[in-house]
């Protein structure tokens, strides 16, 4: 497993489903990680590529993410599942 920043964690959250998980972020990609980090909390629509297979995903409310440099990259097709979450609040 890559470095983690600070020990930061991520809750993902589906209210309606009554499910929580967590996620820590790591040093893979730190700027985009800390500018997440900086966004939260938010809300966002999931959205599911059925033909992607189990990934899930969500437009994160922050343009500027678009623009920040990634160290590391994957393919969504190859990615294990769990390797791009979506987050919705943060804990210390």
């Amino acid at each position: 497993m890559a470095a983690t920043l600070s020990g930061r964690h991520v809750e993902i959250a589906w209210p309606d489903l009554g499910i929580t998980v967590t996620a820590e972020l790591d040093a893979r990609n730190a700027v985009p990680a800390e500018a997440l980090w900086e966004a939260l909390p938010y809300q966002s629509l999931q959205g599911h590529a059925l033909v992607a297979g189990s990934h899930l995903y969500h437009v994160a409310p922050m343009p500027s993410l678009l623009h920040l440099p990634a160290t590391t990259r994957f393919d969504r097709r190859e990615a294990p599942d769990g390797t791009r979450p979506a987050a919705v609040g943060r804990q210390s």
